[in-house]
């Protein structure tokens, strides 16, 4: 089964490739639908593969609260009559029970370095292609374009996904950003070359794409660079000059394709007016006005109507902030079961990177978790992501085996 899997991930990096042939082959379902399906087979076939051959499987720790919030939901789907609708299929394609299944494997199923050059080869080529989409989508908008958008000859208001819009929507956020992380901190971490054109990459897609939380998710990468890598003080010196001076390279080049920088400030970061006046701020006002309703288990709905009726009135289709929102929808219980996973999964990749060096999966799970403040979206399923675990697993393994080694060789 773990050959299997490893076979999984050497096509899991073509994504943006695969969405593409499935999109023009009008297969019924997106490119996620068939990864869920796909971990779900083999996260069965793992533990059938464990118990029958009295193998070990890990489970990380910090999936305690994420099973007591899959069954927290289960609870509300058999309450909501979610199982009663979709029946033996809300257990099949059940993200929750998906979620679980991927963290599980990602931190059973070790890559060998082959594989992670290889890995990290498809990366490079896959970033300087999204790169390339953007720039072409910049001067042509309808190129590589998959979805309406009224504002499309607005160079400062279109969302500009490159390749990334054919997979999901936030994907380019949960995806092409974490794979910058783990390529920037590769790159740093093994002194290898190309670490400055890469944050260059990052940044110009990310300004391109028009999408502000994007553009904050990048410059936590920003950090990522200025504060993890070199420990002196002039090295953190230099990585801090080298930072901005890509920022400033990159202004000059969005400049000299026609951005104006005022415009693209006032209409496009400032664009209403104040923070008053965002969808962010009025969903503060609208869960004051619901959360209190139900503050312990929720509406055990996304959405009722009268708080979609209530978001309406302000411009909006939902409270658009994650945390917020899902307070609203299933508690302070339910919450804290997701968010305490959250904030665990974080804590071990950040006691992970301090072992080995390897701050991009700490930082690609900090863009989805600043991503949360801006959006309504719970899911990990990205492939970005997924190689943040795949790659954070790879190495803390290998940390540990020169670990082992080291004592070994002492004794």
């Amino acid at each position: 089964m773990k050959k299997f899997i490893l076979v999984i991930y050497i096509i899991l990096v073509l994504a943006p490739l695969l969405a593409f042939f499935l999109y023009h082959s009008n297969s019924g379902h997106d490119f996620y639908w068939y990864l869920r399906i796909s971990y779900t087979i083999c996260g069965i076939g793992l533990l059938i593969e464990s118990f029958a051959f009295r193998k070990k499987l890990n489970i990380p720790n910090f999936l305690i609260p994420f099973i007591l919030y899959a069954i927290y939901q289960l609870l509300w789907s058999m309450i909501n009559g979610s199982i009663e609708k979709r029946g033996v299929f809300y257990f099949i394609n059940n993200e929750h029970l998906q979620t679980i299944f991927m963290l599980i494997i990602s931190y059973n199923v070790i890559i060998t370095k082959k594989m992670k050059d290889y890995l990290t080869y498809m990366f490079l080529i896959t970033v300087i292609l999204t790169l390339f989409v953007s720039i072409v989508q910049f001067f042509n908008p309808m190129f590589f374009s998959f979805s309406a958008n009224e504002n499309i000859w607005d160079i400062y208001q279109i969302r500009r996904g490159s390749i990334f819009t054919i997979i999901a929507p936030l994907d380019l956020g949960l995806s092409f950003l974490p794979i910058i992380a783990l390529l920037i901190a590769e790159y740093l971490a093994e002194n290898k070359r190309g670490s400055i054109f890469l944050m260059l990459i990052g940044g110009l897609v990310s300004v391109l794409s028009n999408t502000r939380w994007v553009m904050g998710g990048y410059i936590l990468i920003l950090t990522m660079v200025v504060f993890h890598y070199r420990s002196r003080f002039f090295g953190r010196a230099r990585n801090l000059i080298v930072t901005m001076l890509s920022i400033a390279c990159i202004l000059f080049f969005i400049t000299y394709l026609g951005y104006d920088l005022g415009q693209f400030w006032n209409e496009r970061l400032l664009s209403e007016g104040s923070l008053t006046q965002t969808t962010r701020f009025f969903a503060i006002t609208n869960f004051l006005r619901f959360f209190p309703e139900k503050p312990w288990f929720g509406t055990g709905v996304h959405l009722t109507e009268e708080i979609y009726a209530a978001s309406h009135a302000f411009g909006s289709s939902q409270i658009h902030v994650g945390y917020l929102s899902h307070l609203v929808s299933f508690g302070i219980i339910g919450s804290i079961f997701l968010f305490g996973f959250w904030l665990w999964l974080a804590i071990t990749l950040w006691k992970n990177a301090k072992k080995t060096d390897h701050w991009g999966s700490f930082y690609a799970f900090l863009i989805f978790l600043w991503g949360e403040a801006t959006w309504v979206h719970f899911s990990l399923m990205h492939y970005g992501l997924i190689f943040a675990f795949i790659f954070d697993n790879y190495y803390i393994s290998n940390s540990r085996i020169l670990e082992k080694s080291a004592r070994t060789n002492t004794l």
